[in-house]
């Protein structure tokens, strides 16, 4: 089980680490509604101008799929930490109706965040540009446990080719 202190509740790390878990998932959430919303054409438009937005736009297209893979693995790390920071304050803090209306509560945020990076990519997707540039160190963070998954996403290109 977690380490605990001596009062026998969550330990600090725990706590810490399953916040952070869910901060960075919160970021993989609105970095890929952002995304999204932008879509390929409106990234290649914004990469054939002129000036910052126009070069920031072609080398998000120039690494976009391994983006999404890394943008995947984020989100994943940030379930699974999160999902350990819940299952442990159940076990330690919470009963089942506190766990339950956190857990909801923290589904409407990630869906309100979605909804907000949406509607600022379509309408100004030169600021989110800004944004993908920021979140580069999480991003290579990720690069490890992405790698083989952007392989083998590869690979099934290669067998299943879009005609």
């Amino acid at each position: 089980m977690w380490a605990t202190n001596e009062l026998d509740g969550p330990s600090i790390e725990l706590l810490i680490g399953g916040s952070v878990a869910l901060v960075l998932g919160a970021l993989a959430i609105f970095a890929g509604a952002a995304l999204g919303a932008m879509g390929d054409l409106r990234l290649r438009a914004l990469a054939e101008t002129d000036g910052r937005s126009g070069r920031r736009a072609e080398a998000l297209l120039e690494r976009l799929e391994l983006l999404r893979v890394r943008l995947l693995m984020l989100r994943l790390a940030s379930l699974i930490g999160g999902s350990a920071l819940f299952v442990e304050l159940y076990h330690r803090a919470f009963g089942l109706p506190l766990l339950i209306a956190s857990i909801l509560a923290l589904l409407l945020f990630y869906g309100v965040l979605g909804e907000l990076a949406s509607a600022i990519a379509r309408r100004r997707p030169e600021r989110v540009l800004g944004f993908f540039r920021a979140m580069r160190p999480l991003e290579l963070a990720m690069a490890p446990l992405a790698f083989p998954v952007h392989q083998l996403a590869l690979l099934l290109q290669r067998l299943f080719p879009i005609p």
